[in-house]
C-alpha cells in the first residue's frame, strides 16, 4: 500500500530535525531517537515514555540553563521521534512497510 502522506512526514522530519535552530541538528536527532544524554536527554526520554508525567518543575529546572526556544525545539524533536516510532510500529503490525 502506498503511503500518500509520506512526503508530508518527510517534510516535517526535515523541518523539525534538520532546519536551523537553537539546538544543533545532532542534538535534535538524538532527542527524536530517545538517545540523548544529560538533563535534556532526561526530558526527551520522558516525552518518549511518559509525556503526561512532565511537570512544570521539570521545565522550570531546564529553563535555568536553556532558552525557551531550545526547549521548544527539543520537545518538538522528541515528540516527533516518539510519534514516528509509534507510526512505524503500527505499520509493522499492519504488515505495511
Amino acid at each position: 500500500m502506498k503511503d500518500r502522506h509520506l512526503h508530508r512526514v518527510d517534510a516535517l522530519r526535515s523541518a523539525v530535525l534538520d532546519s536551523r535552530g537553537h539546538l544543533d541538528s545532532g542534538t535534535r536527532r538524538a532527542a527524536a531517537e530517545g538517545a540523548l544524554g544529560g538533563e535534556l536527554g532526561a526530558l526527551a526520554k520522558k516525552i518518549h515514555e511518559e509525556a503526561p508525567a512532565i511537570t512544570d518543575e521539570d521545565l522550570a529546572t531546564l529553563r535555568r540553563g536553556h532558552t525557551d526556544d531550545a526547549l521548544v525545539e527539543l520537545i518538538a524533536a522528541a515528540a516527533f521521534g516518539a510519534g514516528d516510532l509509534r507510526l512505524a510500529a503500527a505499520k509493522r503490525a499492519l504488515g505495511q512497510k
